[in-house]
């Protein structure tokens, strides 16, 4: 794994193979909780492998608790001229319950690969604003 990212949007133009990412971000702010966040992207650069995988894509809440995204797709790491692969996840909006890390973890034939990309949920207060 090269890369993990959060961000608000990813443009990929093909056949350059130029990908732009859009509004990175590692921590969302809300002035009170239980909040809603907007639709968002996870955007991973697999480097390296071969041959074809089954890819998951996980959640663990503020709570350490599984959230299932629904995001499945197979990947066949031999399909470009480098062996490896660019993935992109749109992931519904999200509620979350209460401050912490939400960890994305993404999944290789069932097991945790690279590394995980953490998002930080804060709770502002007014004494916050005012710094």
């Amino acid at each position: 794994m090269r890369a993990f990212l959060a961000c608000e949007f990813v443009s990929s133009e093909r056949p350059v193979s130029k990908t732009t990412l859009v509004g990175l971000f590692d921590a969302i702010n809300f002035e009170s909780i239980p909040a809603a966040f907007k639709p968002f992207s996870l955007w991973v650069k697999l480097i390296g492998g071969s041959g074809g995988h089954a890819i998951e894509l996980i959640a663990r809440g503020t709570a350490g608790e599984r959230v299932d995204l629904g995001a499945k797709l197979d990947i066949d790491l031999n399909a470009s001229p480098q062996p490896g692969a660019e993935i992109t996840i749109n992931v519904a909006p999200m509620v979350f319950q209460k401050p912490g890390t939400v960890a994305f973890v993404l999944l290789c034939d069932g097991t945790p690969i690279g590394w995980e990309c953490e998002i930080k949920i804060v709770l502002v207060t007014e004494k916050d604003k005012k710094k």
